[in-house]
């Protein structure tokens, strides 16, 4: 199966595909949908600077495991 992808911002409403000379005058399923936000980006990750400075790495890890202990 051969695929096409393609990120492309909407303009005006609609968006304009070019398609590979081998797919003229085919039939193709079109799928649509909006790309995922990119959260990172827009995030200010500086607030978290720091906050296992006073912890040992050992410390991290059993606080970690521990999160999932529970009592049934």
């Amino acid at each position: 199966m051969e695929a096409l992808k393609i990120v492309k911002r909407a303009e005006n409403g609609s968006v304009t595909i070019p398609l590979p000379a081998e797919w003229q005058n085919s039939e193709l399923e079109i799928i649509v949908f909006p790309t995922t936000p990119k959260v990172f980006e827009k995030s200010d990750l500086t607030q978290y600077r720091g906050i296992y400075k006073n912890m040992n790495a050992e410390n991290i890890i059993r606080d970690m495991g521990e999160e999932w202990d529970r009592d049934f």
